[in-house]
């Protein structure tokens, strides 16, 4: 017969898990056994509580009957812990919150123990750790497979591209590079503006092939003074007119549609607007927030777009700067940047904002804020386009890498982890959030105008923010 000595926790009857527990006993100190009885509800895998239901019974040699009944409670948190902790069910609770729990428990019942047994307690703790806790990857998410045939190269070339997101954001220059050893790609981020100053100033000797990630409005004034080449992809039918050149200047990789976001605790989705002009109702007077448009090219594209879609759909400039003078009543507050936005909008004192669908999923998606998005029944899209330089240094290089990025499995790769919808229309849905599988509906723009009359609308704006 075992003394108590030899075990700090043992469970004498070792059967498995049954309906219901009844009889079991803890040995838990150096001179006490204690018998409890624990009932479970007979449709549990698992005990549905564990709890000491009869009364403690120690032999004459217990030497301290307070530190007996700490010991006691320990142990039967403890066992009921680590049965509850093992179930499969409970997979998903074995992070390091669900460790931590566990650890402190065993921990603080190593305490109420002698050191021998202290260090039986912490080797259960080991075990856990290193053994039961590993848990299998999640399923990786379905990337389609590349069956397209790679153009052969036989020189070596040095690809130079300008870039609105650095190489990291937007180009797998590890993938490209696995392809083509005998190209190598500089990467040079520019701002859409500053790309298309330096391109006016290199059009008679260009620096660059390849120009990433350009919006429709400088895309369409670079083309516009001739410092693109017309290019025709493979995929070129796949991409709505609305987001291409129609001459074949520029094709679309990614839409940008401005949203409204929303605070989700204030409002349900069914009470925020599904238009920009609902905002201007009287239930939302200085319920908007908006980064500031010398702040942020996001909003002083949103404003030089819309003042521009209102031309374009028989209204005259007068009207789109009416427009704007609403827009600036409606808001409540202007921030420097993004992240503030979020802020003011999760806070609830300017429970919505515009801004664009990526930025928005992020802050979702990634922070801890109450928010959530509605894509408008028609809205302002801005394009993440991709653009040949005219005169290009190499334009067999600049071709092969536009068609490479340009992928089915690279656009999934990009688009499910930077939140953007792919601007073709064939890539498989199931590769897709459901929400990138709805296309907005573009206002009409006048992209071309748009990008000369931005500055002109700002200080319109500006003028209208100081009466």
């Amino acid at each position: 017969m075992n003394h108590p000595h030899n075990n700090a926790l043992q469970l004498v009857d070792s059967s498995p898990v049954a309906p219901a527990y009844t009889g079991t006993v803890l040995r838990v100190q150096k001179w006490v056994t204690v018998p409890l009885e624990f009932t479970a509800s007979a449709a549990s895998s698992r005990p549905a509580a564990l709890c000491p239901v009869a009364s403690v019974a120690p032999r004459a040699r217990r030497r301290d009957d307070s530190k007996s009944r700490v010991a006691l409670w320990f142990s039967a948190r403890v066992f009921a812990n680590i049965t509850h902790f093992l179930q499969p069910a409970r997979s998903h609770a074995r992070g390091p919150a669900g460790y931590w729990r566990l650890s402190r428990m065993l921990l603080d019942y190593s305490h109420s123990l002698r050191p021998c047994h202290s260090a039986l307690a912490c080797a259960v703790l080991l075990t856990l750790l290193l053994g039961c806790g590993k848990q299998k990857d999640p399923a990786p998410v379905p990337v389609p497979t590349v069956t397209t045939t790679l153009p052969v190269v036989v020189k070596t070339h040095h690809l130079v591209v300008y870039s609105v997101h650095t190489a990291a954001q937007s180009i797998n220059l590890t993938s490209f590079g696995n392809a083509y050893p005998e190209i190598g790609v500089e990467v040079i981020n520019l701002s859409g503006a500053a790309a298309l100053e330096r391109l006016r100033a290199e059009k008679d000797a260009p620096k660059a092939d390849l120009w990433c990630g350009a919006s429709q409005d400088v895309l369409e004034a670079a083309a516009a003074e001739g410092l693109l080449q017309v290019f025709m992809p493979t995929w070129a039918e796949k991409v709505p007119k609305d987001f291409r050149s129609a001459e074949h200047y520029w094709y679309g990789q990614y839409l940008e549609p401005f949203v409204i976001l929303f605070n989700s605790t204030k409002f349900n989705r069914d009470q925020v607007p599904t238009t920009f002009d609902a905002l201007f109702e009287p239930e939302w007077h200085r319920k908007l927030a908006l980064t500031h448009p010398r702040k942020s090219d996001v909003t002083a594209l949103y404003f030089g777009a819309m003042v521009s879609s209102i031309e374009n759909t028989g209204g005259t400039k007068i009207d789109g700067y009416l427009w704007l003078t609403k827009m600036h009543d409606a808001t409540g507050a202007y921030t420097g940047s993004s992240e503030l936005m979020y802020k003011a909008v999760a806070r609830g004192r300017t429970p919505i904002a515009i801004t664009e669908m990526s930025t928005a999923r992020h802050a979702i998606n990634h922070g801890t804020l109450n928010l959530d998005v509605i894509l408008p029944e028609a809205t302002i899209v801005r394009v993440s386009g991709l653009a040949v330089i005219a005169n290009a240094r190499d334009t067999e290089a600049a071709t092969i890498f536009y068609e490479f990025i340009s992928r089915t499995a690279e656009i999934v790769e990009h688009a499910n982890k930077h939140q953007t919808i792919p601007a073709r229309t064939d890539i498989p849905p199931e590769y897709l959030l459901p929400w990138m599988c709805e296309q907005p509906t573009p206002l009409e723009v006048d992209w071309a105008n748009c990008a000369t009359q931005i500055e002109t609308t700002m200080e319109y704006w500006e003028n209208a923010m100081r009466r």
